[in-house]
C-alpha cells in the first residue's frame, strides 16, 4: 500500500480596514513689512531745517571714546559741513525678519571725501565696534565705481542696499546682517565724515508661521492572506 500526501494552499484573502482620526497641522506664512525713516527726503534742503537723528548711547560713547566727538560730530540730516559724521540707530526692530533694505541719499561736501564710508552695525563697546558688522567707502573700491568727490558725484547718489547681500567690503565685516538684525533688534549706522545725508529709509519683511488644525478621516489598510491548508490522502 502506497500512501502519497499532498498540501494545496488555497489563498483566501481578507481585509481589516481601520479608521483613525489623523490631526494634521497647516502651515501658514503671514509676511509683513516694516519701515523706518529718519531725515526727511527734500534733496538736502535746508528751507525747513536740519533734521536730527537718534544715535543709541553705545553709538554717542563711541563717538566719545574715538575721539570723534563734538568736533567730528553732527546730529543733523542736511548739514553741508566737512570733518563731521552722522550718527543714526533704528531701534524697535521686528523678529523674523527674512528680507531688508537699506535706502539713503548721500553727498560729498568736498574735503577728504574720498575715503568717506558707511558703518552698519549692532552697538559698540567702548571704541570698538561689535560684530557682526559691515563697513564700505562710498567710492572707488567700495559701493561705487568712480572716487566719492564733489567732481565724479555733484549731486550725491541714491543708495540702495540688500542688508542680505551687501557689496564688496573696504574693511571687514559681513555681507548678510539679517542674522544681527534678527539676534540684536537695532541697527546702528555711521557715515563719515566729508558727506551730507538726505535721509535715511529701512524696509523690512518679516515671515511669521501661523499654525493651524484640521481633522480628518485617514484609511490605514490591513491586508490579509489567509492560506487554508487542505490535506489530502490516497491510496
Amino acid at each position: 500500500m502506497k500512501t502519497s500526501t499532498a498540501i494545496k494552499r488555497l489563498p483566501v484573502a481578507a481585509v481589516g480596514a481601520t479608521f483613525v482620526v489623523l490631526g494634521v497641522t497647516i502651515a501658514n506664512v503671514q509676511a509683513s513689512t516694516f519701515t523706518y525713516i529718519a531725515g526727511v527726503n527734500d534733496n538736502f534742503s535746508l528751507s525747513n531745517g536740519t533734521e536730527l537723528s537718534s544715535p543709541s548711547a553705545s553709538l554717542l560713547a563711541f563717538a566719545t571714546n574715538s575721539g570723534a566727538f563734538p568736533f567730528f560730530y553732527t546730529n543733523n540730516f542736511d548739514d553741508p559741513s566737512i570733518d563731521k559724521q552722522l550718527f543714526h540707530t533704528f531701534t524697535g526692530l521686528p523678529s523674523n525678519i527674512t528680507s531688508a533694505t537699506l535706502e539713503f541719499r548721500a553727498k560729498p561736501n568736498g574735503g577728504g571725501s574720498d575715503n568717506d564710508a558707511i558703518t552698519l552695525a549692532f552697538g559698540y563697546t567702548g571704541s570698538n565696534i561689535n560684530s557682526p558688522s559691515f563697513i564700505s567707502r562710498f567710492g572707488a573700491t567700495g559701493i561705487l565705481p568712480n572716487l566719492w568727490n564733489t567732481t565724479n558725484y555733484p549731486s550725491g547718489q541714491v543708495f540702495t542696499l540688500n542688508l542680505a547681500a551687501l557689496p564688496p567690503l573696504q574693511a571687514a565685516g559681513v555681507s548678510n546682517l539679517l542674522p544681527g538684525l534678527n539676534s540684536n533688534g537695532f541697527l546702528d549706522i555711521r557715515i563719515n565724515d566729508d558727506t551730507s545725508v538726505d535721509y535715511l529709509k529701512l524696509t523690512l519683511t518679516t515671515s511669521v508661521p501661523e499654525s493651524s488644525s484640521i481633522l480628518g478621516l485617514g484609511l490605514i489598510g490591513a491586508l490579509g492572506v489567509v492560506c487554508l491548508l487542505r490535506r489530502s490522502s490516497s491510496v
